[in-house]
């Protein structure tokens, strides 16, 4: 019974950090913007460091298998998957709060999402520039 729990507390410390990296890691703020352009749902799943504990520890759980109550394979199961999933969203409500997660980046470092938004912003000025431009004229001929 004890191994069983230590191997919890372990899954759950593993869990909380996984989790919490996938979900506001700046590694991976990429692959959650593209789940998210995907599938909205799934972007949302991953966006939250408790929904993907979840599917953290039930892998963890189905790998490891650490028996709690050691009478019904399923209920065990779910008990240990639980258990695991509350301890890690403690650890992960700890670590949310100790590290400061949207950090902004250094002033000289260039931000290629901000770069491409201002490029396309420029490309709909100057296309919307040169539509004014076409109907300036059509309008100038019409009076003639």
């Amino acid at each position: 019974m004890f191994t069983a729990m230590y191997q919890v507390v372990v899954l759950a410390l593993a869990t909380a950090a996984i989790s919490t990296s996938i979900s506001k890691g700046r590694v991976f703020a990429s692959a959650r913007e593209w789940i998210f352009e995907c599938n909205e749902w799934l972007g949302e799943l991953v966006s939250c460091s408790y929904c993907t504990s979840h599917w953290v520890a039930l892998t963890f759980v189905a790998i490891y298998r650490p028996m709690l109550i050691q009478q019904w394979f399923i209920v065990d199961f779910f008990v240990s998957v639980s258990s695991v999933v509350a301890i890690s969203a403690v650890v992960s409500g700890v670590i949310i709060k100790l590290i400061p997660w949207q950090q902004p980046l250094p002033a000289d470092e260039p931000d290629d999402e901000v770069d491409q938004e201002v490029e396309q912003l420029r490309v709909a000025l100057q296309t919307a520039r040169d539509k004014i431009v076409e109907q300036s004229k059509t309008i100038k001929e019409l009076q003639r």
